[in-house]
């Protein structure tokens, strides 16, 4: 699940555990104040097959949430 913050601050949300994995320096900054159950997003991250050693682009996941923000 994917959420726009009043602030601007995006998070990927598991359902199942309620952890939230900031998705930008904002939803990052949140969780350093200790407001809600934060993950780092890297424990997520698959391996980007056509390019060995790297992860996947979060940018798609991040466009997607950025679209919350304007509902």
């Amino acid at each position: 699940m994917l959420t726009c913050e009043k602030d601007g601050a995006l998070f990927a949300i598991n359902p199942s555990t309620l952890l939230q994995y900031p998705l930008n320096d904002k939803a990052l900054a949140r969780g350093n104040t200790g407001q809600g159950t934060l993950q780092s997003i890297d424990t997520i991250l698959a391996a980007d097959k056509a390019h060995p050693g790297q992860k996947m682009s979060l940018q798609p996941i991040v466009d997607r949430a950025q679209q919350l923000c304007g509902k």
